[in-house]
């Protein structure tokens, strides 16, 4: 297996209010149809990452899905409270912003990855660091962040509004990965999407 992954906290900000904003754990319906979506490696261990955890609960469900002892459950949340209780499910959890984090870039075999919802505002800490032409969101923002710490051939699970899914985003899934599917959430309430893909290089896509 490759080395530990570094994750770190850059630096601490002293203004934040997006807490607790934003916030939508996975409803327990859509969190069982979609674990049943996901099959253990063939053989070996594997990193898996939420950066944006919540309470453990999801991404331990994950663990447990891809055999956990077997399983490495890494994790980042900004609330304190919440990251507290994702201490005593998962392996690693970082307590802060993804955004002032520091990890080993391709560093999980799985990214789980449902993200703050809502509009990315200028004195966010992802505004300086995001890239993109459209309508500039949270899911973007932490899309373009967390992309890097996958592994190529890495699936990843993305819970998302569906109205995000402008073409700029449709875009960079489409760049990005291969096998893409896309299904409804069980409660309707927030309107979600569970998006599945393998990552990939550009270049690969192109081939026949």
């Amino acid at each position: 297996m490759s080395k530990e992954p570094i994750m770190a906290l850059m630096f601490s900000r002293l203004a934040r209010n997006f807490a607790r904003n934003g916030y939508y754990p996975t409803d327990e319906l859509t969190l069982e149809r979609t674990l049943q979506a996901l099959l253990p490696a063939s053989s070996g261990r594997m990193r898996i990452l939420d950066p944006c955890s919540g309470e453990g609960v999801a991404l331990a469900e994950v663990a447990h899905r891809l055999e956990r002892n077997r399983t490495e459950a890494y994790a980042v949340e900004y609330d304190r409270e919440r990251a507290d209780h994702s201490k005593t499910l998962l392996d690693r959890v970082l307590q802060g912003d993804l955004m002032d984090t520091m990890i080993s870039r391709q560093s999980f075999g799985l990214l789980w990855l449902n993200p703050p919802y809502g509009d990315l505002v200028a004195d966010h800490s992802g505004a300086s660091q995001y890239q993109g032409s459209g309508r500039r969101r949270l899911e973007k923002a932490f899309y373009q962040r967390s992309l890097p710490l996958l592994q190529y051939g890495g699936v990843m699970v993305f819970i998302v509004p569906h109205y995000v899914l402008d073409d700029e985003l449709c875009g960079w899934l489409t760049n990005h990965f291969t096998g893409l599917r896309i299904c409804a959430a069980v409660d309707r309430t927030f309107k979600q999407v569970v998006i599945f893909g393998i990552r990939v290089r550009r270049q690969d896509l192109a081939r026949p």
